[in-house]
């Protein structure tokens, strides 16, 4: 059986496929190498969908045990510290190892875990022990390696999650907010000294004065925006995001504003909202029936999805600072579609096998009640009454 909440999820994940072809063949046209780009784009995009009918045919419940959630930790923290002892250096950032991002598999790992931990230990979470230190502590060496990469955008995104999540499971917010502060504070000092995050800051906050620097590409990527208008230029004929840097990945709606248009924008925050709704639905949906821990996973990957995505819009649109946070599903990157097509499988795994389970449950209440439509000596009563041919 298949609800309306996993027809529409899984409808937004195509559209935005589909975007994110046709903007990543126009945005790659004069890259070098291209076609190699894009062939791994869509290899990737196939690995991706292999791993979400993975996660959509395995139940969801045989992910809460202490086992798959040690391995799948031990497993992204290794990663992380081989990023950054023997990953390979771009841009002045350790972020990938043999190909792979591990920062992307730590969102798995962090939604896993803590929707676990949550589920396991949700009666205590009322506690500052039990609601914020002992999930620190667990979440604390993850996001300081993806930090010191240094990753700051994926640190935040990762951080904001498990806070959200931690309220959701029903932590105290005055002591998550507590621990948000003393973060944020220790974090914040720490950046302060930072000459790249000054410069970022100052840009954001005056973009006019560093418009030939480091506000270069947050203003042409607002020039390609207005220049597509409603229907956008069509698919290849954008101008103005050919000079955005880094079109293909961070902004990418800057290609689909200019050759899209406000439409095809509009489309992009109307997919995302879709998935926060369906999303919200099969995590209410779990909770109702009982299964905690499918409504936490739910709830975290719903939070991940859109809160990555309202980042990268945020981001582009100017009214955050640059974060270097990848748009979902869309932005070039093999790393993280074959993450989020993986979240979107729990996803429908878990609507799928919380349906399964709250029929299972009218059945078993229903099955001492007789039958209305059949008479006391077994025959179909509507036969009678509508004079059926084929029961006289």
């Amino acid at each position: 059986m298949i609800s309306k909440s996993s027809i529409g999820l899984f409808l937004s994940l195509l559209g935005l496929i589909v975007v994110s072809i046709w903007s990543l063949y126009s945005a790659l046209l004069l890259e070098k190498h291209a076609e190699v780009l894009f062939s791994k784009q869509l290899v990737a995009i196939g690995i991706g969908f292999v791993g979400l009918a993975i996660a959509l045919v395995i139940d969801h419940r045989r992910w809460n045990r202490p086992v798959w959630v040690g391995l799948v930790w031990f497993a992204t923290l290794t990663l992380l510290v081989l990023a950054l002892v023997k990953g390979r250096e771009i841009n002045g950032a350790r972020r990938w190892v043999y190909g792979f991002q591990p920062s992307e598999l730590a969102k798995l790992a962090l939604i896993l875990g803590m929707s676990w931990y949550c589920a396991r230990f949700q009666h205590r979470l009322r506690s500052f022990r039990f609601g914020v230190l002992v999930p620190g502590l667990l979440t604390l060496p993850l996001l300081g390696l993806i930090f010191v990469e240094p990753d700051r955008g994926t640190t935040l995104l990762l951080a904001g999650m498990v806070g959200l999540l931690l309220l959701v499971a029903g932590a105290r917010w005055q002591h998550v907010a507590a621990a948000a502060l003393l973060a944020g504070a220790v974090v914040g000092t720490r950046l302060a000294f930072d000459p790249l995050v000054q410069t970022r800051w100052d840009a954001y906050r005056r973009p006019s004065e560093h418009k030939s620097t480091k506000a270069y590409q947050n203003r042409l990527a607002m020039l390609a925006l207005g220049e597509g208008g409603l229907l956008g230029k069509g698919p290849g004929a954008g101008t103005q995001m050919r000079t955005v840097p880094e079109q293909h990945t961070d902004f990418i709606l800057s290609v689909i504003g200019e050759e899209l248009g406000l439409v095809g924008t509009w489309f992009v925050v109307g997919a995302f909202a879709t998935i926060l709704f369906c999303g919200t639905a099969i995590a209410r949906r779990a909770g109702d029936s009982g299964d905690t821990f499918g409504m936490l996973l739910a709830t975290g990957v719903t939070l991940l999805i859109t809160l990555q995505a309202w980042l990268n819009i945020a981001v582009v649109t100017m009214i955050l600072p640059n974060k270097g946070i990848a748009l979902p599903f869309v932005s070039r990157g093999g790393s993280n579609v074959v993450v989020m097509l993986i979240l979107i499988g729990w996803l429908l795994s878990i609507d799928r096998h919380t349906l399964r389970a709250m029929l299972a449950t009218r059945s078993r209440q229903n099955s001492g009640k007789p039958n209305p439509f059949v008479d006391r000596e077994g025959d179909l009563a509507f036969g009678r009454v509508v004079g059926n041919p084929f029961n006289p």
